[in-house]
């Protein structure tokens, strides 16, 4: 089975909201999310000093960014390696590099 079509974005919470999701772009809305990011995005602030609260994470959202950023990346490593291919044999330094791509397109698809 392939994946939902890219591209993919992301919508991130708002101030006191706790949510965000991970959407096609080429999608119709009412079939374009692809996960929900509840509490994802969004982390409970457990400091006391301020009482508890939905704070929106830095980290947590450049997961999401790069999550969304798959489709793009998968199709742009393969358009690489299509393009290189044979070029492996002629820099032998470069095929570990050349065998890490295989191996992460193989995993995006389900073959690792």
């Amino acid at each position: 089975m392939n994946h939902t079509p890219g591209p993919w974005a992301t919508y991130f919470c708002n101030p006191g909201q706790r949510n965000g999701v991970i959407y096609s772009e080429s999608l119709p809305e009412s079939s374009a999310s692809i996960c929900d990011l509840v509490a994802d995005i969004c982390i409970k602030d457990n400091d006391r000093r301020r009482g508890d609260k939905w704070v929106y994470s830095e980290q947590r959202a450049a997961d999401a960014r790069l999550i969304a950023a798959a489709p793009d990346l998968l199709t742009a490593l393969d358009d690489l390696l299509a393009y290189l291919e044979g070029y492996d044999h002629d820099y032998p330094e470069a095929a570990p590099k050349f065998d890490r791509a295989r191996a992460a397109i193989a995993k995006a698809r389900g073959q690792a």
